[in-house]
């Protein structure tokens, strides 16, 4: 374990901000610079000022961080003009930010082809911006683009780059792979030659790989590894082509596997989890289930020949203790299933059964069944726990489905427009009353819900604090055509934040739909501790 300090630096808001379908608002910015800044990231980069209203109004209404230093973006003055008179460089000597990184040339390729230039005054450019900020802000880096092509092609030439930045005065010299297709041991090679024969010092190396996600943590950890001293990344990796590093990967891997030191303390790693499913929900995306350390699955056991050497000791199929970086662990019920998945979901959910209970082997059959049938308990676990709680007569009956009947009309109204509505009719038995009710919505599955909330509320008004949060269908067997087998899922929430998922099956997409619905209901109730009508 080294307990060396590595800087980590999010390059989000602006590197981030380039993938397609992402379009930050002010607010958004704020908000997510403040969760970097809460963590303990070392810089935040906030975008390029000058560049857009968004990015202007974002740098005039710059929050006020606590452990970060605010950054901002741009690049080396134009050629033809002084740094003194570049409007570029003026905007970012102007800007509330704490420090400055310019990004500059340094594959001659570019130089020669982009822009066009002698290769000597590209080495003027960056010696003159990185001197003029660095007098103006205190703190300049300098974004070697390219870094890797360019030495790959001409190392000498590459490295005259990044040492006109180190001699007028850059902080950091970030190496930057920025069409990514550079592999871990070329970085690892050349990260150690730029520090051992072109006397960079580690400690004002830092490393920004791009592309290719998973790639480019590998070749972060290679080139921290070999020498660097500040990585550069974004959230969840969001960024141009196939992304950028991820530093929610990065970050638990340095500090728990490798044993570097960061800006972020033990206590606040666990606040990893949480903000890389904040960020998404932000981006109004479902977080990936399967990412390394944060996902839902990452911690995740089907197998029963896992889960039993888990309850023996975690370790054994975890490399890390997932209460580490708050995340937790998961025991997954399906035809893969064993005896010891199951006594540790009855568990879970509160429910003590002996192993020795007769019971259990019924109940695993029943469950294996079920998901040979279509239905898929590792991703309903509200259903799940309804499924066992009825074989044990352990769920109350709050409410029976009598019958329901939906109608769709697709029709133009009177001022000419296409409107298609949908009209539901259900029955239902509360006690010994039966109620009817009728409710009009944008779709089918909306207009039940209305309508079984109409019966329900009434007499449960705990149910009016339920909301539904997300629906999928999944086509179980395709090659059936229309005829084929749809599986609902539907992810429901409370007003406090809880959230569970609820699951049907059927060749009849409404009456799956329906199946997941009464589940929801029935299981928000009995988590409400409602008493049944009788």
């Amino acid at each position: 374990m080294t307990g060396e300090r590595i800087y980590l630096y999010d390059t989000t808001l602006r590197d981030g901000a380039q993938t397609q379908d992402v379009d930050f608002s002010v607010a958004d910015k704020i908000a997510i610079a403040k969760d970097l800044d809460r963590l303990g990231i070392d810089y935040v980069e906030g975008g390029w000022p000058g560049a857009n209203p968004t990015d202007d109004q974002f740098f005039a209404e710059a929050p006020e961080l606590t452990r970060a230093t605010f950054t901002a973006f741009g690049m080396t003055r134009r050629p033809g003009r002084s740094a003194a008179n570049d409007p570029q460089l003026a905007a970012l000597a102007q800007s509330r930010a704490k420090a400055v990184c310019m990004v500059g040339k340094t594959w001659d390729f570019h130089v020669d082809v982009a822009l066009n230039i002698p290769r000597e005054e590209n080495l003027d450019l960056i010696r003159d911006s990185i001197a003029a900020l660095h007098a103006a802000k205190g703190e300049a880096l300098f974004d070697a683009e390219h870094f890797f092509d360019g030495y790959k092609r001409n190392p000498a030439y590459a490295v005259s780059c990044i040492k006109a930045a180190y001699e007028a005065g850059a902080r950091w010299i970030v190496l930057c792979d920025t069409n990514g297709g550079t592999l871990p041991h070329e970085i690892d090679a050349i990260v150690r030659e730029v520090v051992d024969t072109h006397g960079i010092p580690g400690d004002n190396l830092g490393i920004h790989c791009h592309n290719d996600t998973e790639n480019a943590v590998a070749n972060s950890l290679a080139a921290v590894r070999a020498g660097a001293r500040m990585v550069q990344g974004t959230i969840n990796g969001l960024g141009e082509r196939c992304g950028n590093a991820n530093l929610v990967s990065l970050i638990p891997t340095l500090m728990l596997k490798l044993g570097y030191e960061t800006g972020i303390r033990r206590e606040d790693l666990p606040l990893l989890t949480q903000l890389s499913r904040a960020f998404d929900d932000r981006l109004n995306r479902a977080p990936n289930r399967h990412a390394p350390y944060v996902g839902a699955s990452a911690f995740a056991h089907k197998g029963g020949l896992h889960v039993s050497a888990v309850e023996k000791d975690p370790s054994s199929y975890e490399h890390v203790a997932p209460e580490a970086i708050g995340n937790r662990r998961q025991i997954v019920m399906s035809d893969q299933a064993g005896r010891s998945n199951l006594i540790v979901r009855l568990r879970d959910i509160g429910m003590a059964v002996d192993a020795k209970d007769d019971r259990l082997a019924g109940l695993l059959d029943l469950v294996k069944q079920r998901d040979s049938d279509g239905y898929a308990y590792d991703t309903a676990e509200a259903s799940f726990e309804l499924l066992v709680r009825r074989e044990l007569g352990d769920v109350p009956r709050f409410f029976e489905l009598l019958r329901f009947h939906v109608t769709d009309e697709r029709r133009y109204n009177a001022v000419g427009k296409l409107v298609v509505e949908s009209e539901a009719v259900v029955r239902v038995r509360v006690g010994d009353a039966v109620r009817l009710e009728v409710a009009d919505g944008n779709g089918p599955v909306h207009a039940l819900d209305v309508a079984m909330r109409k019966a329900l509320e009434p007499v449960y008004p705990a149910l009016a604090q339920v909301s539904l949060s997300d629906y999928r269908v999944r086509i179980l067997a395709a090659k059936e055509g229309t005829g084929a087998m749809p599986r609902v899922l539907i992810r429901s929430a409370r007003t406090d934040g809880t959230e569970w998922s609820t699951l049907g099956v059927s060749t009849n997409i409404i009456e799956a739909s329906m199946e997941a619905l009464v589940d929801s209901y029935t299981y928000a109730l009995m988590k409400s501790e409602a008493k049944p009508v009788v």
